[in-house]
């Protein structure tokens, strides 16, 4: 697996270095491969939606701020849907590689990314500190939250 182009700035909550954001990102994606199939990454098409704002509120809830959701389709339309979230700039993608174009699992790296640019029919931007976004977050983040965090924060204190 390749790691996207980490910016020496990019961060996952509580991890310093680039290779460690790597490392935090791989757990929480093999964590998410382990649930059941309305939670799994990318295993279950179309549920990068619910990764991505399940990654916002797990960020969020460890003091990170300024986080976005964005989604949209390619101009052509043919390849469905796609979201991520960037946090300051930073995106945060762990659903990419299900269009078997060499996306990486984990993609830490720029908002501007050549790649995430294709998602050129995008939706408005969603932020977390907008009044909306608990509601349309909940379904989401209903569907297993609490378990996958608990499973991340296990892993995460195995990694220091």
């Amino acid at each position: 697996m390749r790691d996207g182009n980490l910016l020496p700035g990019a961060f996952l909550v509580g991890f310093a270095s680039p290779q460690q954001h790597v490392t935090a990102g791989r757990a929480e994606r093999q964590i998410l491969e382990l649930q059941p199939c309305e939670l799994a990454a990318p295993k279950c098409a179309r549920k990068c939606g619910d990764v991505a704002l399940m990654m916002m509120e797990y960020l969020a809830s460890n003091g990170a701020s300024n986080l976005t959701y964005l989604s949209g389709r390619r101009a052509d339309g043919d390849d469905g849907y796609h979201a991520w979230c960037v946090v300051d700039g930073v995106a945060v993608d762990l659903t990419g590689n299900q269009f078997d174009e060499g996306r990486p699992a984990v993609f830490v790296g720029s908002a501007w990314d050549p790649w995430l640019a294709t998602w050129s029919d995008r939706n408005p931007p969603l932020r977390y500190s907008d009044p909306g976004f608990a509601s349309f977050a909940a379904p989401s983040l209903a569907m297993g939250y609490a378990r996958i965090v608990e499973a991340l924060n296990a892993r995460r204190t195995s990694l220091r």
